[in-house]
């Protein structure tokens, strides 16, 4: 036997054995091929479909009636909008009038008494300044009388008389606003105004409380064009102008 050849055929045998099973350990360890990285995913945006657009701001001529259209005066939402002006913003739109009101009266801000009483009723702050305006002129006026600041919504000074609890500016400012709120809560019905001379059918709550307040269209007893809620609404788009154009530069 030649035992050469016999152990180099075992010495093959063995190498070719751990050649094999290190070729088979790799084989099974590595992957033959390697995936590719897992792609992000996007973020998922939820589209919205059919929503409602936002409604647009109304203009001066849908919250306030051309000054020629006696029977809507004012909208009802645009009257019971308490919070249209806040106190800061009554004080300073009295300052910028260089109001007799902008000072202290008895220790109080008239703005705050306005701004409270707006709150209490439920009526637009700045209905209360232009009635204050068209009945006697404080919001504009540098200086006034005491009747004058006694009377100053004209509220419990009718036709045939004042009635003396009305007196005084706290009182005239929460009595006011009282009656503006009485009425606006009433059933609108037909209407005698201009002393009994004209009917007149109010278009909804607020243009009713107005003429329950001052039953005139104009004052037919002046000897000029003015007075009643012809005034009224001239002195209400005024300040509503101002105000909101105010607000506009005041946002920039």
């Amino acid at each position: 036997m030649d035992w050469k050849k016999v152990k180099g055929n075992i010495l093959s045998a063995l190498v070719g054995a751990a050649i094999g099973t290190s070729a088979a350990t790799y084989l099974h360890d590595t992957p033959r091929f390697r995936q590719a990285p897992t792609a992000v995913e996007p973020p998922q945006t939820t589209y919205k479909f059919n929503e409602e657009t936002p409604a647009a701001k109304p203009s001066l001529d849908d919250i306030i009636g051309p000054v020629k259209y006696p029977t809507r005066l004012v909208s009802d939402s645009f009257f019971e909008n308490a919070t249209y002006m806040n106190p800061a913003q009554v004080q300073q739109f009295l300052e910028r009038k260089n109001s007799v009101l902008a000072k202290e009266h008895n220790g109080v801000l008239p703005s705050k008494m306005i701004s409270d009483a707006a709150q209490e009723y439920k009526i637009n702050p700045i209905v209360l300044l232009a009635t204050l305006q068209k009945e006697n002129g404080l919001v504009q006026a540098q200086a006034a009388t005491q009747k004058q600041l006694d009377w100053a919504f004209g509220a419990g000074a009718t036709d045939s008389g004042r009635i003396s609890s009305y007196s005084g500016l706290q009182k005239q400012v929460l009595g006011a606003a009282r009656i503006l709120r009485r009425w606006h809560d009433a059933q609108p019905t037909e209407l005698t105004v201009n002393y009994g001379t004209e009917k007149l059918a109010p278009e909804n709550k607020a243009t009713f409380a107005l003429y329950k307040y001052t039953p005139h269209t104009t004052d037919t007893k002046l000897t000029r064009l003015g007075g009643g809620n012809w005034l009224f609404l001239n002195i209400l788009r005024k300040y509503v102008s101002e105000h909101e154009k105010i607000n506009v530069l005041t946002d920039k």
